[in-house]
């Protein structure tokens, strides 16, 4: 991670460990015409890729904050505002979301301020911005739903996600769970089916496969599936 912070560093003003603090960055580079007569025979990522390839190893060593400010350097907002709320920095993330959406609303955006605020207004916001196109609003209102009880509405949000986004094997086992509490058995087994096409090791969308079948008294579709299960 040094190596790849001083290869991002060389493009700044910023001195490294690798360079000496009595030189400046100009003194302790090489010539520019030796760095230009290698230009083409070294495949050298630009510099934001590096940021981005440094920020996210922070990212999976805990350094967070440092992460987000890479982030923010190169606008990856997405990933700034879920660093800062891995850090536990809420309001910090919230100031970030808030500030966007000043200069442009964005359904992203959106989604994020609802994801930190748990008000559900700001993903109907972001549904509206993307002519109900925004797979993440969906989803998290499916999620808000259900932690209220109203199952109809939580079905139909996880529904139009998969719609835009169809390999969610995870949405799929939540519409297969909510349309057995409603008694929609077709759409039940369609939806586990689903996700066993996807995820072939899925052992309990496996038995909730079975389990329809039975309750269809249709033994024949069900002993396969319970074998799929054993595995």
């Amino acid at each position: 991670i040094l190596q790849i912070q001083a290869l991002a560093d060389q493009h700044s003003n910023r001195l490294t460990l690798t360079q000496s603090t009595f030189k400046s960055v100009e003194e302790d580079s090489a010539p520019a015409q030796d760095r230009l007569r290698n230009l083409h025979g070294i495949v050298y990522p630009p510099r934001w890729d590096m940021l981005r390839d440094l920020a996210e190893r922070y990212t999976k060593l805990g350094v967070v904050t440092s992460a987000a400010e890479i982030f923010e350097e190169i606008e990856l907002w997405d990933e700034v505002v879920e660093c800062y709320r891995i850090a536990g920095k809420e309001s910090k993330a919230e100031e970030v979301v808030r500030a966007r959406l000043a200069e442009r609303e964005t359904p992203r955006m959106y989604a994020a301020l609802g994801g930190l605020t748990h008000d559900p207004m700001y993903f109907e916001r972001s549904l509206e911005l993307s002519n109900g196109k925004f797979y993440d609003a969906h989803v998290a209102l499916g999620k808000f739903y259900f932690d209220n009880g109203d199952l109809r509405k939580s079905l139909k949000h996880f529904q139009d996600g998969l719609e835009i986004k169809p390999l969610m094997p995870a949405v799929w086992f939540r519409v297969g769970t909510i349309s057995m509490q409603l008694g929609e058995w077709d759409t039940a087994l369609r939806a586990f089916t689903q996700v066993v096409q996807q995820e072939p090791e899925e052992g309990e969308a496996w038995a909730n496969v079975a389990a329809i079948h039975m309750r269809r008294r249709n033994p024949s579709e069900a002993y396969p599936a319970l074998i799929e299960v054993s595995y």
